[in-house]
């Protein structure tokens, strides 16, 4: 017995040890079988933050003044990458908001200025061009919006694609069609708080009941767009001697910059960091006024806000009325600490998530999938060429070069030598003035919409500005350009569109 035990044993071992084997392999497989996939491997979460008339400045990131603090956007930043040299579509709030969500310029369906909100056929346009909010909801996102919306049919976003809003202080009331619990109800006035607060905890809220299924969350908060209303909390931030206004900037951008934060921990609260592209950006250059004037009502004015060392402001083609605030952020696929200088735009966001979510390509727009760029797989510039046109001004970028044209008065500048447009080089290269204006006037043939008509008051202010800005004059009628103008949507009208449509 003991002899055969002995001839047997290695024949022994090899069973139990495939016995064992087998077990472990049984466990493993009813452990795959019950753990979730890592979210990686799921279409990734879509959060957009827009904020609205933010100067160049005014992010810790751009390291261009001491008094500015945005930890969470920086930490995006350093945890992402920053395009240098980004543009929006417009250098005014609706029709710049305008280009991001449908992802092309918005000046084809003839949304040039504020103004055109009131026009029947661009509304009719706007909502057969379809938004980005539509896409990802026909693929199953939880789609929500919070902030300034400023577009057509205030207070009935779902036609756009939102499921869940919550407006906050734009243009007119806030309302909003989502209960405290998550619920849809009939659109109704937004409950009381601060409008920065509502909408970092409704973009929390959202993440936590999206913790199942992909969303898609855009938030455009009020900042630091006048009325100025920062909380003393927030103000006591920002002790010492400076511009009242300023102070004011400071402490809505540190309000927002604490929602950002919010939005960040809720994501990693539930495990859903690594699977969320996320981008911000701003929707146009600070309006400085030109002497950026304090003091007065907090209603209206320079709202703290700073562009330097870019020239101009918001309403102007110039880089301080387009160059803007730039991140884009996705821990998953991104890595640190990536700085791009070639130009963007922000219909890029459009065409990077139809990437970044396995949608088809769309030939006929023109943003590009920004993620080859950023992982250096792509090498070469992401456009040809860049285009503008608002109000009487035009403008086109190709590699270095800009041309702005304004009332039959062109400029020419290279922006990589000469960033801050301080030297019109158009006396010198007349040739690549023409070669360059041929390529506006190509663009601009395939607008059906003219040019804005404006009042003689608005234009004359727009040409002070000019005057200013670019051809050095220092005797501007100042008492003009602090004046109020009627530029945008009467609340009014927007109180009435929300009553006929409920």
């Amino acid at each position: 017995m003991t002899e055969n035990f002995w001839i047997l044993r290695p024949l022994i071992i090899a069973i139990l040890i495939g016995i064992l084997a087998a077990c472990g392999q049984a466990e493993k497989t009813r452990q795959a079988a019950t753990v979730p996939e890592p979210r990686e491997a799921d279409p990734p979460n879509i959060i957009i933050i827009y904020a609205d008339d933010m100067g160049f400045a005014d992010v810790g990131y751009h390291n261009l003044r001491a008094d500015i603090r945005t930890p969470h956007i920086d930490a995006l930043a350093a945890d992402g990458a920053v395009f240098t040299q980004a543009y929006v579509t417009s250098p005014v709030c609706a029709p710049s908001r305008a280009g991001l969500l449908l992802g092309d310029y918005q000046n084809k369906i003839g949304f040039e200025t504020n103004l055109d909100l009131k026009s029947p056929d661009m509304r009719r346009r706007f909502k057969q061009a379809g938004t980005i909010a539509e896409d990802l909801q026909a693929r199953g996102y939880n789609t929500a919006m919070a902030g300034k919306w400023h577009l057509p049919s205030y207070g009935q976003l779902e036609q756009y694609g939102f499921q869940y809003f919550l407006q906050t202080k734009g243009v007119g009331p806030g309302y909003t069609n989502t209960a405290a619990d998550g619920t849809i109800i009939p659109t109704r006035p937004v409950p009381e708080g601060y409008h920065i607060e509502l909408g970092a905890q409704f973009a929390s809220d959202h993440i936590k009941r999206s913790s199942e299924d992909p969303f898609f969350f855009y938030w455009a908060p009020r900042v630091p767009h006048v009325p100025l209303d920062a909380p003393d909390q927030y103000l006591a931030r920002f002790p010492g001697d400076m511009p009242e206004r300023r102070r004011q900037a400071l402490a809505m951008i540190s309000a927002m910059d604490d929602g950002v934060g919010r939005i960040l921990e809720t994501l990693r609260e539930t495990g859903q960091d690594k699977n969320t592209l996320i981008f911000f950006i701003n929707d146009n250059g600070a309006p400085t006024r030109i002497t950026m004037p304090d003091g007065g009502s907090f209603k209206s004015g320079w709202n703290g806000s700073i562009n330097t060392p870019l020239l101009g402001e918001k309403n102007m083609l110039t880089e301080g009325g387009i160059r803007v605030p730039f991140i884009v952020n996705w821990p998953g696929r991104i890595g640190p600490g990536k700085w791009l200088n070639d130009p963007v735009m922000t219909f890029d966001v459009a065409a990077t998530i139809r990437a970044a979510t396995g949608q088809a390509d769309a030939p006929d727009l023109p943003g590009q999938n920004l993620l080859p760029h950023i992982d250096g797989h792509n090498t070469g510039a992401p456009h040809e060429a860049l285009y503008w046109r608002f109000e009487a001004q035009s403008a086109v970028r190709v590699g270095d070069w800009k041309l702005l044209n304004f009332e039959g008065r062109s400029y020419l500048f290279n922006l990589t030598e000469d960033p801050g447009e301080t030297t019109d080089l158009a006396m010198q290269y007349p040739d690549k003035v023409a070669a360059l204006d041929q390529r506006l006037k190509v663009w601009t043939a395939g607008l059906e919409h003219d040019p804005a008509k404006l009042s003689d008051r608005a234009r004359t202010r727009r040409r002070e500005f000019y005057a200013h800005y670019l051809d050095g004059k220092q005797d501007i009628n100042m008492d003009l350009i602090n004046a109020d103008l009627i530029y945008g949507v009467n609340p009014s009208d927007i109180k009435q569109e929300i009553e006929e449509n409920r």
